[in-house]
């Protein structure tokens, strides 16, 4: 097995970056690196250049997505998903990605047989699959991509064994959905796709700035109530800890891209002090911003 944790730069910095997990097959495969876990993070106008899916490939943004995507030889179509939408992409065709934007993706690549096998373990009969991409939106999903991204991300997490069960752990519970209800799964109490990316782009706009979820409510035309019980019932987290994790991750960015002081980062975050950024960042990784600062100067050096 083996295992790339570290981010492998490209030549041309506004190129994305991956961290990669490669999986083992089951017992009773031939093969080594039947998966492979990757988090893409850069900026550019391609991020998947003609991409020959002979593999299943999950593409799992965890921000807002609006990509051109080309399925050869189908039409050039333009994608538009939430955060934590799983995009299937049909085995067989030719796929490029075009985006204008700073995206985070998950891709998680695997093996047709293992994907078969896994099939064949959780689900019976034909499933829902209506195109070259087909989307599922569930509260599942958003935090079995959150500990895949951890482990990856980590030294302080254990990785392939853990990597290898949360994936197959996600893609039964995606093929589940698409055998019982079909693409862009839902919660009947949930927000529309619609709705939930005007909303997650209204927070990613003004992320740096008080956010209510009055307000937030009032941009979909909903009571504050029933908004945040929707919106919960969507991405099975509350609108303040949605916003709140934003932040986290912003922070993140922000150590990794820029030399910004801590104090900085945490005002860019729309955090109201460095003391509550340092809070909340230990809280959702473990180790404070100093630390994680830390460890990215000793990997680079």
């Amino acid at each position: 097995m083996t295992k790339i944790i570290e981010p492998i730069a490209h030549p041309d910095d506004t190129k994305p970056y991956r961290l990669r997990s490669r999986l083992n097959y089951p017992s009773g495969f031939d093969r080594v690196d039947t998966a492979c876990v990757s988090v893409i993070r850069g900026r550019g106008e391609e991020l998947l250049h003609t991409v020959e899916v002979d593999h299943e490939l999950l593409v799992i943004p965890t921000r807002p997505l609006r990509v051109s995507v080309s399925a050869i030889p189908a039409d050039t179509f333009i994608l538009r998903v939430c955060p934590y939408t799983v995009c299937l992409l049909q085995s067989g065709l030719k796929f490029d990605f075009d985006y204008a934007r700073c995206e985070e993706l998950l891709l998680i690549e695997v093996e047709s047989s293992w994907f078969s096998s896994v099939r064949a373990r959780c689900v019976s009969g034909d499933l829902n699959i209506s195109g070259p991409i087909d989307t599922i939106l569930h509260p599942d999903i958003p935090p079995l991509i959150h500990s895949i991204e951890r482990h990856l991300t980590f030294p302080q997490c254990p990785h392939e064994p853990y990597v290898e069960m949360l994936a197959e752990l996600l893609i039964a519970r995606i093929l589940w959905y698409l055998q019982n209800t079909g693409p862009q799964i839902m919660s009947s109490s949930g927000l529309t796709n619609g709705n939930l990316h005007t909303v997650l782009m209204r927070i990613e706009d003004q992320l740096d700035q008080c956010i209510l979820v009055s307000d937030l409510a009032r941009s979909v035309s909903m009571p504050p109530a029933r908004f945040t019980r929707a919106f919960k019932a969507t991405l099975g987290l509350s609108p303040q800890r949605y916003i709140l994790q934003r932040r986290v991750l912003r922070v993140q960015d922000l150590l990794e891209d820029t030399q910004m002081t801590l104090a900085d980062a945490a005002l860019e975050a729309g955090f109201s002090s460095q003391a509550h950024m340092t809070a909340m960042f230990a809280r959702q990784f473990g180790i404070t911003p100093g630390e994680y600062r830390k460890h990215l100067g000793s990997k680079a050096g």
